[in-house]
């Protein structure tokens, strides 16, 4: 607790009186101190309101709790107050009286020897964040000082956790406690690991044949050593705590198996009745409590799972609307009730934040900044007047820097504290050719990597038509832009004044001219600043498998676009009725091949003129035909050797059959003798 230590007293050595200044003489006509108003104390004192008129710094005592804090928060700023309280008091309790280091070095001391420690913003995001309660319980006993004696602490949860899984080798069960080093963590990891042991590929043990016996359980050891004087209270909580939440978990197995149970039953009888409905997507029938709507005029239906591809597709190409994915053409959405069926809240608040990005960016506001850690934006003074940008977000709360995006380095340039972080001159070079490379949207800012095609790319957040030769907003020239069907010599830019862009040219080519030339200019500014660098020194290497990567066919792909020709595209299978794409192989070979650099020398493909893709597309009709006649020939032969068997089946059934009757015949033939002598006769 803050003390207000009364200021020292004063003897007036030039004055001939006895009389001396009290305590009392700083006090108001109501008797409180005039020493604490103004500046705010530490939460831990309710008493002291702060610092006022006589002193505005405040006197503490640096082995109290409030210096000790003081001191730990300037190493460790985001350290959780209520952890530096804790191992403070543990501190406190055992400190001996001729210890000479100060009670904040050691707790220093113990903080680096443990390693992660709790963050005080963990604890604000609690307030705001919806967390589980099971996380929050896991992170209390992982980061608790619950080791009081460290080892028959560990003695006493091995054997505990050993009692728990008896059917799990030892080996296992010390290895993982290891690897947590406390009995909640190590519990629900072997719980897990043991859940999963049916359906992992490599199990990471085999379960024992019977179950382990334990020759003595834990609550007896702990019980033997609670007599020699050791405490286990803390571990018993724990224990308990792990017990509480593993039969939590069970229940809530059981729970969703009997609900899995009851939706399949409730399914099947639907079915019986005939209650289902045709997904407009898959074109498959599903029960009605498995199928949305949009809310257009005219409904369309679609099963959950289609529903929820479309919402994971448009939130990877940056759209929140969420339109619906009928063939004709509907322009309606899902309301927020159907979204709820189909999407988790994290994807639904991932929509939000899209929508509330574009709102933001159609409102086009001057001086809005964003923080560049979370999605919160606020409009702040010119740059010029603040270079701070402070974020309210209280899951963030960042102070960041306007000009670099980095956090906050005042006073210092941002030159000088990329020099003092160690920010890497290569790395500079390696921006420049990714800069080079990819394009940004004028319009909503999304960076877009474009492999082949022609030259007009469609954003796919805003729908901004770019051109990727020149990299201009062509949105209102759209065609008029480009140089008729042309297409331009290879790795040669025509643009220039007065010129058109070609709407085809061999754009890797083109891009591996630009993507040198970023590098050349940025090495000559880095060597320029750092005259000791050579350009060897700056120089990126890369392994031979990755600077000549395999070739494979080349489709039209962009990160934020995929524009497609109908006669030029003809890779139309595989492709959703939802309007996604696939990703191919070819555009992780694109990226490593541009951003990297490709110094193999490998010729890169040539670009096929539209005559040779038509020619190759009826090429793969007559392959496809002949397969065809080859399938249906195999199909008629299996056939008749299928009836050719049956037949036969059925003669030897026949056969079987008659030599049955033969036989019954022969041993009819006597006793229709005798009932003839008897003058009987068989009808």
């Amino acid at each position: 607790m803050a003390r207000v230590v009364p200021p020292p007293e004063i003897i007036d050595l030039d004055d001939t009186s006895d009389s001396e200044m009290d305590y009392a003489d700083f006090l108001t006509p109501e008797g409180e101190a005039v020493i604490g108003a103004g500046v705010e104390d530490f939460h831990f004192d309710p008493n002291n309101q702060g610092l006022g008129s006589y002193d505005e710094t405040q006197l503490i005592d640096p082995h109290d709790y409030p210096g000790v804090l003081q001191e730990i928060l300037q190493v460790f700023p985001d350290i959780s107050h209520e952890h530096v309280h804790e191992i403070y008091n543990k501190h406190m309790e055992t400190r001996s009286p001729y210890q000479v280091e100060s009670p904040s070095q050691v707790l220093i001391e113990k903080i680096l020897d443990r390693g992660p420690y709790p963050r005080e913003r963990d604890k604000k995001k609690r307030k705001f964040e919806d967390r589980n309660s099971d996380d929050e319980e896991a992170a209390r006993w992982k980061y608790a000082d619950l080791r009081d004696d460290p080892e028959q602490y560990q003695e006493v949860a091995k054997i505990a956790l050993s009692e728990a899984f008896r059917k799990v080798p030892v080996k296992f069960i010390e290895t993982t406690y290891s690897q947590h080093n406390h009995y909640y963590g190590a519990y629900f990891a072997i719980l897990g690991a043991e859940r999963s042991l049916n359906s992992a590929r490599d199990p990471a043990f085999v379960l024992l044949r019977s179950r382990r016996f334990v020759a003595k359980t834990a609550a007896e050891r702990m019980s033997q050593l609670e007599q020699q004087g050791y405490d286990f209270e803390k571990l018993k909580k724990e224990i308990e705590s792990a017990s509480r939440r593993h039969k939590k978990d069970n229940a809530k197995r059981e729970a969703d198996q009997e609900a899995k149970r009851a939706e399949e039953a409730e399914d099947e009888r639907l079915r019986a009745e005939g209650e289902t409905m045709e997904c407009q997507c898959c074109f498959d029938d599903f029960t009605p409590p498995k199928v949305t709507h949009c809310n257009g005029d005219d409904t369309h239906f679609f099963c959950l799972d289609c529903a929820r591809q479309n919402a994971n597709t448009d939130i990877g190409n940056s759209r929140y609307e969420l339109r619906c994915m009928d063939g004709s053409g509907c322009k309606a959405t899902f309301s927020r009730s159907e979204r709820a069926r189909f999407l988790d809240s994290k994807t639904i608040g991932k929509l939000e934040r899209l929508q509330q990005q574009e709102e933001i960016r159609m409102a086009e506001l001057q001086n809005l900044s964003m923080c560049p850690f979370c999605d919160f934006a606020a409009i702040c003074p010119p740059v010029e007047e603040d270079r701070e940008f402070r974020c309210h977000n209280p899951q963030c709360e960042e102070v960041s820097c306007r000009l670099c995006k980095a956090k906050t380095h005042i006073p210092i340039s941002c030159e000088e504290f990329k020099k003092e972080n160690g920010v890497s001159e290569r790395r500079v070079i390696e921006e420049a050719r990714t800069e080079a490379l990819i394009r940004t949207c004028g319009k909503c800012k999304v960076r877009i990597l474009k492999e082949d095609g022609c030259n007009k790319v469609i954003c796919s957040s805003c729908s901004a038509v770019i051109c990727d030769y020149c990299g201009k907003d062509i949105s209102k020239q759209m065609y008029n832009h480009f140089d008729g069907q042309g297409r331009a010599p290879p790795g040669v830019i025509t643009n220039g004044p007065g010129a058109k862009c070609p709407l085809y040219d061999e754009s890797s080519k083109r891009k591996d001219n630009q993507v040198e030339q970023a590098e050349k200019e940025a090495m000559a500014k880095v060597r320029a600043e750092h005259p000791d660098l050579s350009e060897e020194d700056l120089r990126i290497k890369f392994a031979k498998s990755v600077q000549s990567p395999p070739k494979r066919p080349s489709h039209h792909h962009h990160l934020g676009h995929h524009h497609r020709h109908g006669h030029y595209d003809i890779d139309d299978f595989g492709l959703p009725p939802f309007g996604g794409f696939r990703v191919d192989p070819a555009v992780n070979d694109a990226v490593r091949r541009h951003i990297i650099g490709d110094r193999g020398g490998a010729e890169q493909p040539r670009i096929q003129t539209p005559e040779e893709l038509y020619q190759e597309q009826l090429a793969q009709q007559q392959r496809f035909r002949q397969q065809q006649e080859v399938f249906r020939a195999q199909n008629e032969n299996q056939q008749a050797a299928e009836q050719d068997r049956i037949l036969q089946e059925q003669v030897d059934r026949l056969r079987r059959g008659g030599s049955t009757l033969a036989r019954q015949a022969n041993e009819l033939a006597p006793l229709e003798s005798k009932l003839v002598l008897q003058g009987i006769r068989l009808a």
